[in-house]
């Protein structure tokens, strides 16, 4: 039997007003139309008030009239209020300090109807963001916990077309002490993980974050 098969093509766009022509110019940049196309979303605005799935509807809706699938970045943060950010340690998430914002956004989902991968909290194996493993007194199991809590989230408001991509980085920085370096200590499960999407950085000689090519 022969298979012929192809990698999906994922691409990130900034937020546009015209998102359309946006993604219509990488596709004749690149020659090749998206499958995927992914934005950064936080939790939270700056405002303080819940990240409204639609909020910007020129999103995903053109995302989707491209042809192409939604994939949010969705942070666990509020946009712009610094490193600490202590309602969104895995504890205060699990207590239920976020509760009205995700099944918010879980609604809005359900209401979009198409398929939508959420790329939550990711890298969280490395130093660079307030929800990883070694931030804010967080740990690996902690991870795992809040993961499952969202996923659960969605599947009781009946968020059926929404796919969580579980996205750890490929490495973590020589900083981040085991355990929590450890990236198969923060696998949710595959009962809770759709995807996975691995970050992979390659600084070759960047005097400031390089050291050298990697494979």
């Amino acid at each position: 039997v022969a298979r012929e098969s192809r990698g999906l093509g994922d691409v990130y766009k900034r937020q546009a007003v015209d998102y359309a022509a946006a993604i219509a110019q990488y596709t004749g940049e690149a020659g090749t139309a998206p499958d995927i196309v992914m934005y950064f979303q936080p939790w939270r605005t700056a405002a303080g008030a819940c990240s409204v799935f639609n909020e910007f509807p020129f999103l995903p809706n053109r995302v989707s009239a491209a042809g192409a699938r939604v994939m949010v970045t969705w942070e666990p943060l509020q946009d712009g209020a610094g490193a600490s950010q202590p309602g969104f340690t895995y504890a205060s998430i699990l207590g239920g300090a976020q509760d009205a914002c995700i099944a918010g956004y879980a609604q809005g989902i359900k209401d979009f109807g198409a398929p939508v991968l959420i790329r939550m909290g990711h890298e969280m194996n490395g130093n660079s963001n307030n929800w990883t493993g070694i931030a804010n007194g967080n740990d690996p199991q902690g991870y795992i916990n809040m993961y499952r809590k969202v996923v659960d989230m969605f599947r009781a408001a009946g968020a059926t077309n929404a796919r969580f991509v579980w996205s750890p980085d490929h490495a973590s920085p020589p900083e981040v002490p085991a355990p929590a370096s450890e990236i198969k200590n923060y696998f949710p499960g595959t009962g809770y993980v759709d995807f996975i999407g691995v970050s992979g950085y390659n600084w070759g000689n960047d005097p400031l974050r390089g050291g050298g090519w990697v494979t």
